[in-house]
């Protein structure tokens, strides 16, 4: 009779269940008795029948699998209907080493594969090394998982390309942005999609970087879209390295598209011209205007055209720079003077115009 190595019918707590599959009553009582031994609790299966009922009402941590078990379903085909059910590491347990039933196991995801007569350390120790490798998968498809589900629900367009550039991945974005699905991008290059004026300064910006050892090529630039147009894209790269550090192996890289703020920009610029170019004519109808203007803030001087400068007598603005308008008002004129300055500031009326009578800085007085 085979024995269940587990105390009493109670799992015992923080110790590792593992179900042995095993059909010779010997082995399958050697194997559990060393296991046992060792910290771990035992369920023993005598076929893949027996393996695929106990499954359902217990959980185990890990399982050894005989790859031949005699009648009935072996243990190929029993270890791929337990992983359809859930995900647990499992060792293969064998008699032969041939090469033929090592590849019956290839396609089934498996933490080891031991020979029975290989002894006490091999089998112990390719039971911790399973567990080690099931925790690191675990954690890779942890990271893998809370990846894709950013991937696939970030508004940015995020990307994996191989050393050459080309698309090994792209997120569900990509189709938003640029309209093209992720499956028609992959195998192509952006560089072949970038807009011709930009691609010089792109190259010239990451070969600068390369230059200096830096990683992390921070770029803007146009990308043709599927409707023709052209996006604006801002597109932060990263180097992915091999594990030793030595060579670059991939590329990842993150894109937001900045179309909008771009066509902002743009359009201030555009703007700013339209204003400079507007400011330029009226300075050069005011320069060219043969009525004196002048600018005065708090009194003070701060622009006179050509005819002002010539009217005031001066030879330059300089000359007039931080003079005040009362320095050239004459006499029987300040009090009429004063009177327009406080109707403009106080009751915001435009003074009536009147020929008045001015001292030019040569002293000498004028009427205008």
């Amino acid at each position: 009779m085979i024995y269940d190595y587990i105390v009493g019918s109670m799992v015992m707590e923080n110790l590792k269940t593992l179900l042995l599959v095993e059909d010779d009553s010997i082995i399958a009582a050697t194997h559990s008795s060393l296991l046992f031994d060792n910290g771990y609790q035992i369920l023993i299966a005598e076929s893949g029948e027996d393996a695929l009922q106990k499954i359902k009402t217990t959980s185990f941590d890990l399982i050894l699998m005989d790859i031949d078990l005699g009648q009935g379903i072996d243990g190929t085909e029993t270890a791929k209907r337990i992983l359809l059910e859930q995900e647990i590491p499992i060792v293969f347990l064998t008699s032969h080493s041939e090469k033929e039933l090592v590849e019956k196991v290839r396609n089934i995801t498996r933490y080891g594969y031991v020979i029975k007569n290989s002894g006490k350390f091999v089998l112990l120790s390719s039971i911790e090394m399973a567990f080690e490798l099931f925790e690191v998968h675990k954690r890779t498809k942890e990271k893998e998982e809370l990846f894709q589900m950013i991937a696939e629900n970030t508004l940015d367009l995020i990307a994996l390309h191989d050393i050459e550039g080309k698309y090994l991945y792209l997120s569900p974005s990509v189709e938003k942005i640029l309209g093209y699905s992720p499956e028609e991008l992959i195998g192509i290059s952006p560089y072949s999609m970038f807009h011709p004026e930009d691609i010089v300064r792109i190259q010239n910006e990451a070969h600068a970087k390369v230059k200096k050892g830096e990683d992390g090529l921070s770029i803007s630039y146009r990308i043709l879209a599927k409707n023709g147009n052209y996006v604006w894209l801002e597109t932060i790269t990263k180097s992915i390295w091999n594990t030793d550090k030595t060579k670059i192996i991939q590329l990842q890289t993150v894109s937001r598209d900045i179309t909008h703020r771009m066509n902002e920009i743009t359009r201030e610029k555009e703007l700013e011209k339209k204003m400079k170019e507007s400011e330029e004519r009226y300075r050069i109808m005011v320069e060219s205007s043969l009525e004196a203007i002048y600018v005065h803030r708090d009194f003070k001087f701060i622009y006179a055209n050509s005819a002002g400068i010539k009217l005031a007598g001066a030879n330059s603005f300089d000359d007039l720079k931080n003079k005040s308008i009362f320095d050239f008002v004459h006499p029987d004129y300040m009090n009429q003077i004063q009177d327009r300055v406080d109707s403009l500031y106080n009751e915001k009326v435009r003074a009536p115009v009147r020929e008045e009578r001015f001292i030019r800085l040569d002293k000498t007085i004028k009427n205008h």
